[in-house]
């Protein structure tokens, strides 16, 4: 049913763009074998992927292999897509395997805000060269960049609670031990006020410390996920390249990277799950600013965002 609900949003908010009519002809118009070409180099995308998420691991001391991580890693987006529980729900698909492999579950949960970590920051050259392209422009909207920030906000926040677990420890108990208490509070008025106990607050705060301590230990493996989490973006931007090809659109490097570098940010900002219809509603508007037809526009960014959440789902 969510999955059903989350389709017809999507086309709510694409459609917003052109007609369904045109939309269908659109997509329909589209040469065959680029549309493969897209399709096939996502799954190439996906296991790159589960390339970085291997050397995130690897730095916590997590031994795992890519050719049994690549399914996991799809079950994990699946997951994310049906069950709204703010990525926690892939996490612990990661931690069952792990675990079934006998191997630390604490150690694996470091790992995927590790891989995390690496994913997005290495995110931001492209959007930075998106967002100084727009401004020349005249197309930043002040949307965009409230997103923008919130985004920076978000990779700051992990940033310092991985630089307070290496320095300052007794800040970051301080800081779980405020969060807990937050929570709880508003957990409370919901009739629900231990929502977060104090196990809770000691597995997160030595989480931490220990996903500092192994990037300190092994700074040469994160730097490979660091490296792996660059090499996907470019496999992920090639991707959509290869729709607007396949769509017989002309497209500026400095409009695909934008739209491609900010469809990301409100993947990540979103509250629905999988950034389903924000996503393409980003994209679209960013294509159609910068002179892309409305019909493409909607079709290019339906069809990207198609396979990269949709070949997880099948």
């Amino acid at each position: 049913i969510l999955l059903a609900l989350l389709f017809g949003f999507t086309l709510l908010i694409v459609t917003r763009f052109t007609s369904m009519q045109n939309l269908v002809a659109t997509l329909a118009g589209g040469e065959w074998y680029w549309i493969l070409a897209a399709v096939l180099i996502h799954l190439v995308y996906f296991f790159l992927d589960a390339v970085q998420h291997k050397y995130s691991f690897d730095t916590v001391g997590v031994d795992t292999r890519v050719v049994d991580l690549f399914p996991v890693l799809l079950s994990a987006l699946f997951v994310n897509a049906v069950a709204p529980t703010g990525g926690t729900g892939g996490a612990a698909v990661f931690i069952d395997y792990t675990t079934r492999h006998g191997q630390s579950g604490a150690r694996t949960a470091v790992g995927v805000i590790l891989a995390l970590i690496a994913d997005l920051s290495t995110l931001i050259p492209f959007l930075a060269y998106g967002v100084v392209f727009l401004y020349i422009q005249n197309q930043m909207k002040i949307y965009l960049l409230i997103g923008v920030v919130i985004f920076l906000i978000f990779i700051s926040g992990l940033s310092s609670l991985l630089y307070l677990a290496h320095t300052r420890v007794e800040l970051l108990s301080r800081l779980f031990g405020w969060l807990q208490r937050t929570v709880n509070r508003i957990a409370g008025w919901f009739h629900n006020p231990e929502l977060l106990d104090d196990e809770w607050t000691d597995k997160s705060k030595q989480g931490f410390i220990h996903g500092a301590n192994s990037i300190t230990t092994h700074p040469k493996k994160f730097a490979l996920a660091l490296t792996w989490g660059m090499v996907t973006h470019v496999v992920n931007l090639v991707g959509l390249y290869f729709f607007f090809l396949g769509y017989q659109q002309p497209v500026q490097p400095g409009t695909l990277i934008s739209a491609f570098g900010l469809g990301i940010v409100f993947y990540v900002i979103s509250f629905i799950p999988q950034g389903v219809g924000a996503v393409e509603g980003i994209m679209g508007l960013v294509f159609i600013s910068m002179g892309i037809p409305h019909a493409k526009a909607a079709a290019i960014a339906f069809a990207f965002r198609g396979v990269n959440f949709w070949i997880p789902v099948v």
